[in-house]
């Protein structure tokens, strides 16, 4: 029972991220190809919403990788999932990282941000140390070199991925940006929660545990989604303001109003040359 909720939640996650990268694609789409070039927050997204894009691509193929290898066992297959989600992992944490340094000029964070901040980062690195200490260290005889890397590693990348998303919602808060980012780092902190929580079961297999792992990673791709969907909307209504296009509803407005400029300017031609008849008649 328990393999059947697994594999449900897995392949509901692969499902999500599937439909996340196409949404990440018709965004960053968007996004470099209009991008208003007067605007900084916009020059910006541009540079860092393809990251994102390409991270997402990764994160979904290092999944299906990730599922293959427990269907058929092949380290090549725990290998390539491995260094796709670092890939993944890594084009996050310049994104987010590029988007800190890029901002960091349009508003600077409060003392109790700062304060909240470096509280965070305290109790991140007293929880990796707690893990690599009491549960990594004590399963790392039993897993290859490869495993042992990857337990050790993992918890960084994603530590370092989720303490870059603090600086994206004082940002929102301050008009920096809009929200489409605060959802994208709202899937990263949902992310964390999932893999850590996987982390704290290892050698222990607690079904519950698991169970909610899977449920946040599912929370975390639906975040992700939303993120670019809300992205590409936001953009497209800037092109619609900058650009003035005319919805479906004024085309046809401006359709009738020229047929009816066009009929009221064909009615008055004709009558004058009525009155010229009649006045030559009565001449007459």
């Amino acid at each position: 029972m328990a393999t059947v909720i697994f594999q449900i939640l897995d392949a509901l996650n692969l499902v999500l991220l599937f439909i996340g990268v196409y949404a990440a694609l018709r965004a960053t789409k968007e996004i470099v190809s209009f991008g208003h070039p007067h605007h900084e927050t916009n020059v910006i997204k541009k540079r860092i919403f393809p990251l994102l894009c390409w991270g997402i691509i990764l994160l979904l193929s290092g999944n299906i990788f990730h599922n293959l290898r427990h269907t058929w066992g092949s380290s090549i297959l725990s290998f390539l999932s491995t260094i796709f989600l670092w890939l993944s992992y890594i084009l996050f944490i310049i994104g987010l990282g590029y988007f800190w340094y890029a901002t960091k000029e349009m508003h600077h964070i409060s003392t109790k941000e700062r304060w909240f901040f470096a509280g965070m980062v305290g109790l991140v690195v007293m929880w990796n140390t707690h893990l690599l200490v009491k549960i990594i260290i004590p399963v790392l005889s039993a897993v290859t070199t490869l495993g042992k890397i990857v337990l050790v590693i993992n918890p960084i990348l994603i530590s370092i991925m989720f303490i870059l998303t603090f600086a994206v919602h004082p940002r929102i808060k301050a008009g920096v940006v809009d929200s489409s980012l605060g959802y994208i780092s709202s899937g990263v902190f949902v992310y964390f929660l999932g893999f850590m929580l996987s982390q704290f079961s290892l050698g222990k297999e607690t079904m519950i545990i698991l169970i909610s792992s899977g449920i946040l990673m599912l929370i975390s791709s639906a975040y992700y989604w939303l993120g670019f969907v809300v992205a590409r909307k936001k953009v497209l209504r800037i092109q619609q303001t900058l650009l003035k296009v005319p919805t479906v509803e004024e085309e046809v407005g401006k359709i009738s109003g020229d047929i009816n400029k066009l009929s009221k300017s064909l009615v008055t031609h004709k009558q004058p040359s009525r009155t010229r008849r009649s006045h030559r008649h009565f001449k007459k």
